[in-house]
């Protein structure tokens, strides 16, 4: 490597424009963009502003792996990412992007810590040392063994900051990773980053908001907006220049030194808030007909060589919970990484069956029904969007729940009935325009938007969303949390899974702290 390599920009974008396939207009204009070692940049822009396509145009391979039409050069140390090997590039740049989920080869958190490593040959010894830092390093010292599926999405996330970690690349880039976790595991990350970062490795972090956390210890601040870097500077100066943008925008709230509120909202907002332990809620007002009661509900996770029902409660994810759902409620389900709160949805939407305890809806137990019918109860929206896309189409996805109803299979032609009702639900959550695109090329945003769509259209009495609000901008974040109080107010029920304490503040949500005692 020459001399003037290792004083070249870690990674530089000149005059980078991107379009993906099947777009006419660019997702990126004309970048300019010089990253030198030990920066912390930060980048922050609405949903849809270009972020995370930015964030891919900075890792050798993930770049090469979009579809679409690259303009400019895109250079790492003065090398053109198609002269970097599979193995310089992941050590020259890791990347942690918003879905944990999308980037797990394995199964159990060491193969998973193990699997990059062992590709580039390095030792066992020196692999198992390295698990066993990187697992300290992001808060998951007793997780070594645990298998991913039964991690809550914030652990996964810092599972896949760890195995990003392993390779112990020069840059780091991490998309939007805060959004999934607690307030604990945010301040244990951003703590690892700082350490990171003062140990000479070149960080670059994106966010929808403004994290305080975040842009404390960041060297530069830039603003993305439509795919153009419209500011770029000290995270002072950027905060006093573009100030109104980031309100407009989404990623900024107008006061926030006073948590997110105005001062003369503060007391009456904190007042509509209730809060309560969900394991143990006999004092509560309930109404006389309520949409769903639970009663002494468990749960824990099979152990191999183990029978359910010989598992000591010290291994339930929670135990004996009781709850009582009224027509109405807004209610947000709140708690640590881990405590439970995703295991939760998932059974009262069905997907999983509780261990002890009776879910009653209409004197009938929730538990004991088939799924067709549990869904005209509750809708439960996933974390991540992509995981419950079936169809090719926006307005099909939209409507798959009605034609599988009727009977009909996903080619069968859609009657002009439910394309009428899937127009006015996809113009209600603002997607119509979209109502022909795949999917999957949808902002994050818009694929939460096309999630709920799909649910909200088979009327279920009860929604449940898990993390709804996670890398949403604040503009964004409030229209899903609008669609969600408007269809509360029909008679029906919404729980959100969160940790989203803004959000919760500024909507008056019932908040239900779901605390894990047993593990």
């Amino acid at each position: 490597m020459t001399d003037a390599s290792i004083n070249a920009p870690m990674i530089e974008l000149r005059d980078v424009s991107f379009t993906f396939e099947g777009e006419t207009e660019p997702t990126l204009h004309q970048l300019d963009l010089k990253l030198h070692a030990g920066e912390w940049i930060n980048i922050v822009g609405a949903n849809g502003s270009g972020k995370t396509t930015l964030s891919h145009m900075l890792h050798p391979i993930l770049q090469a792996q979009l579809l679409g039409a690259l303009h400019g050069r895109i250079l790492f140390q003065e090398n053109e990412a198609s002269s970097l090997s599979k193995e310089k590039s992941a050590t020259y740049v890791g990347i942690v992007l918003q879905s944990a989920d999308v980037t797990f080869v394995q199964e159990i958190v060491e193969h998973e810590l193990a699997f990059g490593p062992e590709n580039m040959r390095i030792s066992t010894i020196e692999i198992s040392d390295r698990i066993d830092e990187v697992l300290r390093q992001v808060g998951m010292e007793g997780a070594r063994y645990r298998r991913i599926d039964e991690l809550s999405g914030g652990q996964k996330q810092r599972i896949a900051i760890a195995s990003m970690l392993m390779m112990q690349p020069k840059v780091l880039v991490l998309d939007d990773v805060t959004a999934s976790l607690d307030a604990d595991a945010t301040k244990q990350l951003v703590e690892t980053l700082h350490d990171l970062h003062q140990a000479g490795h070149t960080i670059v972090t994106t966010s929808s908001r403004l994290e305080d956390r975040v842009i404390e210890h960041a060297s530069r601040l830039i603003v993305i907006d439509d795919g153009e870097i419209v500011e770029d500077g000290s995270v002072n100066d950027v905060l006093t220049c573009k100030r109104e943008l980031l309100i407009r925008s989404g990623c900024m709230l107008e006061d926030a030194s006073i948590q997110y509120l105005k001062l003369e909202d503060q007391s009456t907002i904190m007042n509509r808030i209730l809060f309560n332990d969900i394991n143990n809620l006999d004092n509560l007002e309930m109404e006389q007909h309520p949409l769903l009661k639970v009663e002494g509900l468990s749960y824990c996770y099979p152990s191999k060589g183990v029978k359910s029902e010989t598992q000591s409660t010290e291994s339930y994810v929670f135990n004996d919970i009781n709850l009582m759902i009224n027509p109405h409620d807004l209610i947000a389900i709140m708690g640590a990484n881990g405590s439970g709160k995703t295991t939760l949805g998932k059974i009262l939407g069905g997907l999983i069956r509780p261990k002890r305890g009776m879910i009653f809806t209409k004197n009938n137990d929730l538990a004991t029904m088939p799924i067709h019918e549990i869904t005209r109860v509750v809708g439960y929206i996933f974390q991540d969007p992509e995981h419950q896309f079936v169809t090719d189409r926006v307005i099909e996805e939209c409507i798959f729940g009605l034609k599988m109803r009727l009977g009909l299979q996903p080619w069968d032609a859609s009657p002009p009935e439910l394309l009428a009702q899937g127009e006015a639900m996809l113009k209600r959550v603002g997607l119509w325009e979209h109502r022909e695109k795949y999917p999957y090329t949808l902002s994050s945003g818009e694929k939460r938007l096309l999630s709920m769509a799909s649910i909200m259209i088979l009327e279920p009495a009860i929604l449940v969303l898990d993390e709804p609000t996670a890398g949403q901008d604040y503009k964004q974040a409030g229209r899903l949390i609008a669609l969600c109080d408007a269809y509360r107010k029909e008679g029906k029920a919404v729980l959100m899974i969160t940790h989203d304490h803004q959000m919760v503040r500024k909507w008056g949500m019932r908040v239900l702290n779901l605390t894990n005692k047993w593990s």
